[in-house]
C-alpha cells in the first residue's frame, strides 16, 4: 500500500516535468518562436522545418526523468544520481552546441538579436517614442573569442533549458540523501571532472581555430602573408563559424588581394566591404549580387549580406523622405532573405508612408508571432495605423490595446493612437 502511495505522489510531477522539458523552448530566438526541446537535436544541425525527433534534448531528458521516477519509487538513490549526471551533461552540452556545433543556428540567433536592436532604434527615431523601457536584452553581444561565444550560447537558452537545469540539481540533491559528506564531495568532484571533459571535447576545435587566428594575425603583422593565409584557412577548417563572419572574409580577402589573388571570393568581398565603408553601397551591392549568383561557398553569406545592405540603404532613404525608393530597397532585402524580420518591419512603415495601407496591414499581421514583446507591440501599432487610415477604427483600437498590454512601460505611442492622436 505504501508503494502505491509513493507512486501516486511521484508520477504526476514527473509527467508534468517531462511535458515541460519536451514542449518548452530550449533555445530562445530573440524574435522567432523558440525551439522546443523535442525539436532540438542532439549534436546535429537544427533545421526550422524539422519535426520532433527522438534523439533530441527534450526526448532524452524525458527518458532520464522516467528512469529517475522508477529509481525513486524503488528507493535506488544511486540510479537517481546517475540520471542526474546524465541530465546535467545534456544541460551543459546545449549552450555549447549552439555556440560551437551549429554555427548556422548561432548566426541566425545573433542576426535576430541585431534586428531586435535595430528595430528599437528605427522605432525610437521615426515613430512616437515611448517614455521608458525595461532592460530585458543585451545591447551588445561580443562573439570574437571562445569565451564570448560560450556566453552567447548561454544567453540564447530558453525556459526548457532552465527547467532541465533545475530538475537536474533537484535530482542530484535527492540522490545524495543518506550519503556521507565525504562521499558527496567525492561524487561532486567526479561530476565536475566529467562535465569539464565533455566541455573539452566540444571546445577543442574552436580553441584550435582561435589559436590559428592569432597566429595568422601575428604573421600578417610581420608581413609573412603566405603564412597568414595558411593559418586563416586553418581557422576556417577548424571552426565553420568563421565562414559566416564578414570580417573574417575581409581579413582573408586582404591577404589574397595583396598576394595577387584578385579573383578569389574573399578578395571580392574585401573590395565590396571597402566600398561600403566609402559610402558606395550600390557598387557593393552589385558586387555581392554577383557573388550571390555564383555557386561557390560564399554565396549564402553574400545573400544575407545583401539583405543587410538593402535594409540599411532603405533606412537611409526613408530618413531623407524617399519613401518609394525605401520600399523598393526593403523589398529587395526580403527577396534575398524572406525571413528578415527587420526589413519586413521597416517595410510596414514604408507601405504606410506611400499610402499602401492594405499591404502595410497585411505585412504587419505576419509579424504577430514575433516573440519579442516590444517588437510585436510596435507591429500591432503599425497595423493599427494602417487600419485607421482604412477607417477600421474598432479593429485598430483593439490592436493598440494589445500593443499597450505587451509593452506597457510608458507606452505613449499606443495610448496616443487609441485616443486618435
Amino acid at each position: 500500500m505504501k508503494a502505491y502511495a509513493v507512486q501516486a505522489i511521484v508520477w504526476p510531477p514527473v509527467i508534468v516535468f517531462i511535458i515541460a522539458i519536451c514542449c518548452l523552448g530550449w533555445v530562445s530566438y530573440p524574435l522567432s518562436p523558440p525551439i522546443a526541446g523535442i525539436r532540438f537535436p542532439l549534436f546535429m544541425h537544427f533545421s526550422s522545418s524539422q519535426a520532433p525527433v527522438f534523439i533530441s534534448y527534450g526526448g532524452l531528458s524525458g527518458i532520464l526523468l522516467l528512469l529517475a521516477g522508477v529509481a525513486f519509487c524503488r528507493g535506488n538513490y544511486r540510479n537517481i544520481r546517475l540520471t542526474a549526471i546524465a541530465l546535467l551533461f545534456l544541460v551543459v552540452s546545449a549552450p555549447l552546441q549552439v555556440a560551437f556545433v551549429d554555427p548556422e543556428l548561432l548566426d541566425r540567433l545573433t542576426r535576430e538579436a541585431d534586428w531586435q536592436q535595430r528595430a528599437i532604434e528605427f522605432s525610437s527615431k521615426f515613430l512616437p517614442a515611448n517614455l521608458g523601457s525595461e532592460v530585458i536584452i543585451w545591447s551588445t553581444l561580443p562573439l570574437r573569442t571562445v569565451a564570448d561565444r560560450s556566453v552567447a550560447g548561454w544567453y540564447f537558452m530558453g525556459l526548457g533549458w532552465y527547467a532541465a537545469l533545475l530538475i537536474a540539481l533537484l535530482l542530484l540533491i535527492t540522490g545524495l540523501q543518506g550519503v556521507s559528506l565525504r562521499s558527496s564531495l567525492r561524487f561532486a568532484l567526479l561530476t565536475a571532472v566529467l562535465m569539464l571533459l565533455a566541455c573539452g571535447v566540444l571546445l577543442a576545435r574552436p580553441l584550435l581555430a582561435q589559436y590559428a587566428s592569432v597566429e595568422g594575425t601575428r604573421a600578417e603583422a610581420q608581413g609573412d602573408l603566405n603564412t597568414a593565409r595558411y593559418y586563416y584557412l586553418r581557422t576556417k577548417q577548424y571552426d565553420e563559424w568563421n565562414s559566416f563572419q564578414i570580417d573574417f572574409h575581409e581579413r582573408l580577402g586582404f591577404v589574397d588581394l595583396t598576394l595577387g589573388r584578385t579573383d578569389s571570393s574573399d578578395a571580392r568581398m574585401y573590395l565590396a566591404e571597402r566600398m561600403v565603408h566609402q559610402d558606395r553601397t550600390l557598387e557593393a551591392i552589385t558586387e555581392y549580387q554577383q557573388l550571390a549568383a555564383s555557386k561557390n561557398e560564399v554565396a549564402p553569406v553574400a545573400r544575407t549580406r545583401l539583405a543587410d545592405l538593402w535594409t540599411g540603404l532603405g533606412v537611409q532613404l526613408y530618413e531623407t523622405g524617399a519613401f518609394g525608393q525605401a520600399v523598393n530597397a526593403w523589398r529587395q532585402a526580403l527577396k534575398y532573405e524572406p525571413s528578415n524580420h527587420l526589413a519586413a518591419f521597416c517595410l510596414t512603415r514604408g507601405y504606410f508612408a506611400i499610402g499602401m495601407y492594405h499591404e502595410a496591414a497585411n505585412l504587419a499581421d505576419e509579424l504577430s508571432n514575433i516573440s519579442d514583446p516590444t517588437f510585436r507591440a510596435n507591429a500591432y501599432c503599425n497595423r493599427g495605423d494602417a487600419l485607421s487610415r482604412e477607417d477600421s477604427l474598432a479593429a485598430a483600437h483593439i490592436l493598440y490595446k494589445r500593443a499597450y498590454d505587451l509593452d506597457y512601460v510608458f507606452n505613449r505611442r499606443a495610448l496616443r493612437s487609441t485616443m486618435g492622436q
